[in-house]
């Protein structure tokens, strides 16, 4: 997500995609919460057909997808297999920072550890404007992300550590 740092700064006091009503999403009833072991259970992806209400190609939850694609459907419907890959690579490395201040720490931690295969690395900007999207849509102030409970997505508060600034900052 580095090469798109920049964008994702400027945008992030944009409004989430414009929401449709709600509608069924794959393998999930509009309504239903997300439970822990439904969050944590991979799935056997879709193939990608650009339409997040009509199938899943991702590897997260069913309660992950539906939030994801209530929110955010179209920066989600441009996220392919390998945009969604990077997504779950993100989740896997305890890539995300729970702090604003600290996304120049995420930028960094995505490409240390998700951005090496250019066959994927390709759609870190496509991956960077879903992300500017969950963002920019949460409803709570204590969160950073929308879909955060619905996608398991936990911070570890240790990613500036991992991935300090090379410039001698410190976020």
């Amino acid at each position: 997500m580095s090469s798109a740092f920049g964008a994702l700064l400027l945008l992030a006091a944009c409004s989430s995609d414009s929401k449709a009503p709600a509608k069924e999403t794959p393998g999930k009833e509009v309504g239903d919460a997300a439970t822990p072991s439904d969050a944590a259970t991979p799935r056997k992806p879709d193939a990608f057909n650009g339409d997040c209400t009509t199938a899943n190609w991702s590897t997260q939850s069913s309660a992950c997808w539906a939030c994801m694609c209530d929110t955010c459907a179209t920066t989600l419907n441009a996220c392919n297999e390998d945009c969604t890959s990077l997504f779950s690579c993100g989740l896997q490395k305890h890539a995300f920072v729970g702090v604003a201040a600290e996304l120049a720490c995420e930028a960094r931690a995505f490409e240390g550890e998700c951005l090496q295969d250019p066959a994927t690395s390709s759609q870190d900007p496509v991956l960077t404007q879903f992300d500017i999207c969950l963002l920019t849509s949460h409803k709570a102030p204590e969160l950073l992300r929308a879909c955060e409970a619905e996608c398991d997505i936990t911070y570890t508060d240790d990613v500036c550590q991992r991935y300090p600034a090379t410039d001698g900052g410190t976020k």
